[in-house]
């Protein structure tokens, strides 16, 4: 029984240093397992479900774009140009987007829609691609990516939209290459 009372009385110090060593653990992994933002593309996705770690393996599987060391998908159900100012891509829904370009249009990069595309135009520019169509229920990677919420059907789209303040962009101030629009096709070409 002393023993035991022994060590209730020192558990505090057994917290403090479980938490110490927690901290420690997740900086030096986020150190070990990181790239400067010149070096990788951040794809934030904002549907209902999301395998991010088979989605950035297979991307990467694909072949990294030229000077890219690392690929990162990641669920972004929250909000995307609060939390998440560090990406490249996004895949939002069409009243997110409205709201996006609403509150901050100069966080999204106007582009040019390729050929066969449907864009997502707002007051006269194009800011984003057409990824999942609500009348079809089809999209890229569904494999990995739930666009909606099981057994109901989402009757909106999803647009690919670029961040404004991208490295990888190459119509941005300051970008090191076209490394998103690459990220983009190869989303976009990921049949089910």
């Amino acid at each position: 029984m002393r023993i035991l009372k022994n060590i209730l009385s020192q558990l505090h110090r057994y917290v403090v240093w479980a938490i110490l060593l927690s901290i420690l653990w997740v900086f030096i992994y986020s150190r070990v397992d990181d790239r400067p933002a010149e070096k990788k593309l951040v794809f934030y996705l904002g549907t209902y479900e999301l395998n991010s770690t088979e989605l950035t393996l297979y991307l990467e599987d694909q072949g990294m774009p030229q000077g890219i060391e690392m690929i990162r998908a990641r669920s972004a159900s929250y909000n995307l140009f609060g939390m998440a100012r560090d990406g490249d891509l996004y895949l939002v829904r069409e009243s997110d987007l409205r709201t996006m370009l609403s509150d901050a249009a100069e966080r999204v990069a106007p582009i040019q829609a390729p050929p066969g595309t449907e864009p997502f135009l707002w007051e006269g520019r194009c800011y984003g691609i057409r990824a999942f169509d609500p009348e079809t229920q089809r999209g890229p990677a569904m494999a990995w990516v739930q666009y909606t919420p099981l057994p109901e059907r989402e009757q909106e789209a999803y647009y690919l939209v670029f961040d404004a303040g991208s490295l990888h962009l190459a119509s941005n101030p300051g970008a090191v290459d076209n490394a998103a629009w690459e990220l983009a096709e190869r989303f976009l070409a990921i049949e089910n």
